[in-house]
């Protein structure tokens, strides 16, 4: 078949799903412009913030309407519609999901008008029709899709393909103090609004120094002024990997940031917000790499344990700097079989 040279991803952010598919798409979309690719976007992405981020690095966007209140089967064959559209006024040689909405229903429909099709996925609970899966959970196996891909898919499983953002390649070695600084980072929306509850609930501990309270692009809880002079508020930063690196604890959501937090080195005290977290947060604490809290009184607890020398972080030597460009290699071949 002909080399790919234009690409279509189809991603949405809005506050019910967080960022996280986002920032794994532009992370992947990046590394695939420096092969002179093409890149467009298509979703329904609710920030201002993250639209610009699309347009600083050339990415066209494609506005693509939400369907949440309609069933699954309806909704599949809309999107499918819209991105056909899409398809049809510019050619694209791959389209890149990143979606949990969506299966092989929809990719069926879409592979028809396409060379290739890759899904991002980290859920293995439904089936996929595709040319390439990527799935960079740790610890991810063949076995977990067993019956739900095609014979031909080709499968990226596992944290050798995690897609590192840039910002995080670059480590800086930061002084060593006696400072106990607490970060506080619940991603992109936070719906539930706990970096308040949990802020609310450390605040009056003499232990801790400095808050540096993260808030994300897609947040619209967070309105309570503080008036503590122990903390910072950063809303929407792109340097995440140098607050975490000056923290002494991190506190947040078991999603995609996870795996950045452990390649900083960081010491995680973390929180399931949504069923797809379980199972590799819960791995994960089993191994002794994070530790997994329920509420703020365990929270409190743990935090005691690891003051006083009895909980310990082992370190996460399971990622580095390569899977992106191992997963762009991947998507390359694929032309030249």
């Amino acid at each position: 078949m002909s080399p790919i040279k234009h690409i279509l991803f189809r991603v949405d952010a809005y506050e019910k799903i967080g960022s996280g598919h986002f920032y794994r798409c532009l992370t992947l979309a990046n590394e695939l412009k420096k092969s002179k690719l093409h890149i467009d976007f298509a979703g329904s992405i609710e920030s201002k913030y993250l639209i610009k981020k699309l347009n600083q690095n050339k990415i066209h966007f494609h506005r693509v309407p939400k369907y949440n209140k309609i069933h699954k089967s309806k909704r599949q064959i809309n999107d499918s519609i819209k991105i056909l559209e899409i398809i049809a006024k510019k050619h694209y040689d791959l389209v890149v999901l990143d979606n949990y909405q969506y299966d092989y229903k929809w990719e069926k429909i879409i592979k028809k008008h396409v060379n290739y099709l890759m899904v991002i996925d980290d859920l293995a609970n439904r089936k996929h029709h595709c040319d390439l899966l990527l799935d960079q959970t740790f610890g991810r196996k063949r076995k977990d899709y067993h019956k739900l891909l095609n014979s031909d898919c080709k499968q990226l499983l596992g944290s050798r393909y995690f897609l590192l953002r840039e910002e995080f390649k670059k480590k800086v070695i930061l002084k060593k103090t006696n400072k106990i600084v607490c970060l506080i980072s619940f991603g992109g929306a936070d719906p539930q609004n706990l970096t308040l509850k949990i802020y609310n609930a450390l605040e009056n501990l003499h232990y801790i120094d400095e808050f540096i309270i993260i808030i994300g692009p897609l947040a619209k809880q967070f309105t309570k002024k503080i008036k503590s002079k122990k903390h910072k508020i950063i809303q929407s930063t792109n340097n995440i990997s140098k607050y975490i690196l000056n923290s002494s604890i991190v506190i947040g959501a078991s999603g995609g940031s996870t795996w950045e937090r452990l390649y900083m080195g960081a010491n995680c005290f973390q929180f399931v917000v949504a069923k797809n977290q379980k199972k590799a947060a819960e791995d994960l604490d089993a191994k002794g790499y994070i530790k997994l809290v329920n509420n703020s009184k365990e929270l409190k607890f743990q935090l005691m344990e690891w003051l006083n020398g009895k909980l310990k972080f082992k370190k996460f030597n399971h990622i580095d700097e390569l899977g992106v460009k191992r997963v762009v290699d991947k998507i390359l071949s694929l032309s030249k079989l």
